[in-house]
């Protein structure tokens, strides 16, 4: 478990759904008080499984899942989507 886990309210919600083709749609949503929508990552079988691995804290997500984008990893690690973490970095760059 990592230790954002461990505070609550400060770790995303995850779910899962099998597909019928046997792949895994992982979704996230970023912590309440963000405000922002629930995303979701299509991973294969492997994924999946290397999902659960990083997950159970076996070793870092970019070293599981290479294969996946930055913000697809992004979008599993924080439940934050593409539009919005750009938005949020801008934001911060105003500041």
């Amino acid at each position: 478990m990592r230790p954002i886990d461990l505070i609550p309210g400060f770790a995303p919600t995850r779910g899962v759904r099998r597909e019928p083709d046997d792949s895994f749609t992982v979704t996230v949503k970023p912590p309440a008080f963000m405000g922002l929508p629930q995303v979701e990552v299509r991973l294969t079988r492997r994924q999946y499984l290397n999902y659960l691995r990083w997950i159970n804290g076996d070793a870092m997500i970019q070293e599981l899942l290479p294969e996946l984008s930055a913000d697809d990893r992004e979008k599993l690690l924080s439940g934050i989507g593409d539009e919005d973490f750009r938005r949020l970095a801008r934001d911060e760059d105003d500041q």
